[in-house]
């Protein structure tokens, strides 16, 4: 499958899937968090606990949109 159907497949599920469209939505919001706290020099203990928390949940939300795109695919 070419990287333009892919992105075809995601712009779809975005359109049509409210689960997909609310996960990428919580990515973007994760991506922007994680950007603000790595620019800081250092992290607070609370920040660092933040900042993988976060990333733990960014993961598993691309994680789960990964599944819903195979799932899409192979439908």
């Amino acid at each position: 499958m070419t990287t333009n159907s892919i992105d075809e497949m995601e712009q779809s599920l975005l359109e049509e899937n409210e689960e997909f469209k609310k996960l990428h939505s919580d990515h973007l919001h994760y991506e922007g968090v994680l950007e603000k706290l790595a620019q800081k020099k250092f992290l607070t203990p609370d920040e660092d606990v933040e900042f993988k928390r976060i990333k733990k949940l960014k993961l598993q939300g691309k994680d789960r949109m990964n599944q819903i795109l195979e799932d899409a695919r192979s439908a």
